[in-house]
This record gives structure tokens, C-alpha cells and sequence, in this order.
């Protein structure tokens, strides 16, 4: 699993994590590596229940597809159904149609969404992307985007594969980027990535896909998709990110500054964790596990002082995260240990 704080898990890294704040991972399961011992793939395999975190828009009719060397059904990495590619991270990748002409619906597409460990505090930048690379079988090829909002999406009134328009009544408080031009690599992995400032709070769903409005079903002929009924652009889908884009001098100057004025008692924890800090402004606070996952989400006001319950948590390594209001961000290490 590709979670950047497994970086910061080294014993070489110690209390320097705070100035890496910036390139803390708000994505969980970002390059489909959970749940490694599903391996009964097929196409058009249950994609809810063998991909932890992520869902597809079930009312779409869409069916996404997992990759990985266990499968069985030609769904296996680097060699399956739709082509011959390797895993730009780890074993797995995704699977989705950019477009396709399935039966009486030109320009049919599927999607897949997932729910941010963190909600994104509006002002402050982030930067949203992922890999993408088209199918080797793919006789088409299309742009490709994403889209972040405040729920999860969903596209009611249309059935399997049929073509949203338009795309942004479905983002409401949110935002959407697609790429200006088709994604035609059919050897190596394009980044599509977009940098984006929420103006609301609680942006929290991510959605991957072909969001471009345009009806026409192709925009680069190629050479025939497997099993198809019509043209169609396929589309693998790895390494999936959202960051913040703080500036760096600034964050590490902050940093210094700031880390001898957040305090961490005891360390290990065991029943709580006490933190005292002069901040006497909004601020949140996330307890994160190794594997990246928000396991306690506080926030509070006009306090210098928290008691934060961890009878609950797993030992282990964790990593305390606070954000204040005028955007200063303090991560240290924590161990609970009953």
C-alpha cells in the first residue's frame, strides 16, 4: 500500500517528520494494495466489497475492475484482459471504461470514488491526482478527470453506462478538473493532476473518471477493445493522491518554531493523550495509524490544552496531526501501548 507515512515510520526519520507535513496523504488504499488476499477477479468483478475504502456508483450501472498477480480470469498484473502494463506502485491497479458504446448508450462510462481520511480545510491549497494508462486493447482513447465534493456521488435517472450531462449539477460545493486533451499512452503512465483550494469546508469524496460534457464517443481511433460491442477507451488507474501544497520554507520555518509548543503527554499513552499548545484559535486534531487511516477526528476552539481518550486504539505507531486556522501544521509521533 502506497501511504506516505510509511516513510516517516522509519527509526532513521525521528521528529523531523514535522517539516513533511505537505506530503501527508489524505487518500486511504491509494494504490489498491488492500485486502491482498481477494485474488477471485473477473471482469466486471465485485468492486465494493474487494477494494477496502474505495465504491463505485452502483445506480450507474458501473463496474470497475481490480488487478493484481493472484487473480484468477485473466484479471491478473502485468498481463490481463485489456492489456500488458505494470503496477506504477506496489501489485494492484485499477481498471475503468473512460467510454464506451455498450449496447444502445454511446459514450457509456464508470467511476470510482472514495472517502478522504480527512475532510479539506477551505483556503488551504491541495494538490489532487493519480496515474492513468490507457489499454493496450482499447480502439479509442478520451480525457480523463476527477471530481472532489462535500457527499458522496451518485447519478440518479441514468442507467448502466449511459453518459452524465451535464457533469458539473452532479458537484455541488465541490470541484472538477479533466484533462484538455485524450490520454493516448499506451506504454507508460500520464499524471493527471490538478491543484485546488476549497472555498467550503468538509470536502471530503474524491471521484475518478471521464467527466468531459462532450457526447461524442471517441476522439483517437486505435486498434479494437476485447469483448466490445462498440469503440471504447479502457483505462487502468494507480497511485492516487491528495496533498497539501504548502509552501515549503514557510511550513519549515513555522515547524521549528512551532514543535517545542505542541506537547505530547505521556508518550507511550496509555489510557489518553494530553496536549497542551498556546494556540488559542480553531484547530483539528487527527490520531492516524500506520496504515494511514484517521482513527480520532477532534476539533475545538479557543483552548491551550486536550485530552484525547485511546482505550480504544491498537498499540502501536500513531502520528498526531494538528491544523490550526491560519494554516500551521504540526505532525509528531505518538506510541499507545496498553
Amino acid at each position: 500500500m502506497k501511504i506516505y507515512l510509511y516513510l516517516f515510520a522509519t527509526a532513521l526519520f525521528s521528529l523531523s517528520i514535522q517539516t513533511s507535513v505537505a506530503q501527508l496523504n489524505f487518500v486511504p488504499n491509494d494504490s489498491f494494495e488492500d485486502n491482498a488476499a481477494f485474488c477471485n477477479g473477473s471482469p466486471g468483478n465485485l468492486w465494493d466489497p474487494a477494494v477496502p475504502n474505495w465504491n463505485s456508483i452502483i445506480v450507474n450501472g458501473s463496474t470497475p475492475d481490480l488487478y493484481r498477480p493472484c487473480m484468477n480470469n485473466n484479471m491478473q498484473t502485468p498481463s490481463n484482459t485489456a492489456g500488458v502494463q505494470t503496477p506504477s506502485h506496489g501489485n494492484s491497479y485499477a481498471g475503468l471504461l473512460g467510454t464506451h458504446s455498450y449496447y444502445p448508450f454511446p459514450n457509456g462510462r464508470e467511476y470510482i470514488q472514495v472517502q478522504l481520511s480527512a475532510p479539506l480545510i477551505a483556503g488551504i491549497p491541495y494538490r489532487i491526482q493519480y496515474k492513468t494508462s490507457l489499454a493496450e486493447t482499447s480502439n479509442g482513447a478520451t480525457s480523463m478527470g476527477m471530481a472532489l465534493g462535500t457527499s458522496p456521488f451518485s447519478f440518479p435517472n441514468y442507467t448502466a453506462y449511459q453518459a452524465i450531462n451535464p457533469i458539473p449539477a452532479y458537484v455541488p460545493n465541490g470541484a472538477i478538473y479533466n484533462t484538455p486533451q485524450a490520454i493516448t499512452d499506451k506504454t507508460n503512465w500520464t499524471l493527471v493532476t490538478f491543484d485546488y483550494t476549497p472555498a467550503v469546508s468538509n470536502i471530503q469524496y474524491l471521484l475518478i473518471g471521464n467527466l468531459d460534457n462532450v457526447t461524442m464517443p471517441l476522439s483517437v481511433p486505435g486498434d479494437g477493445l476485447v469483448g466490445s460491442v462498440g469503440p471504447g477507451a479502457y483505462y487502468y488507474i494507480d497511485e492516487v493522491k491528495v496533498i497539501r501544497v504548502d509552501d515549503v520554507a514557510t511550513n519549515i520555518m513555522n515547524n521549528e518554531r512551532q514543535e517545542a509548543d505542541l506537547l505530547l503527554s505521556p508518550n507511550p499513552s496509555n489510557e489518553y493523550i494530553q496536549l497542551t499548545f498556546p494556540f488559542q484559535t480553531h484547530y483539528q486534531i487527527d490520531l492516524i495509524n500506520s496504515m494511514g487511516q484517521v482513527v480520532i477526528h477532534q476539533e475545538g476552539n479557543n483552548q491551550t490544552n486536550k485530552t484525547i481518550p485511546t482505550t480504544h486504539c491498537v498499540n502501536g505507531l500513531y502520528f498526531l496531526r494538528m491544523i490550526t486556522a491560519d494554516g500551521i501544521s504540526i505532525v509528531k509521533k505518538i506510541v499507545i501501548r496498553h
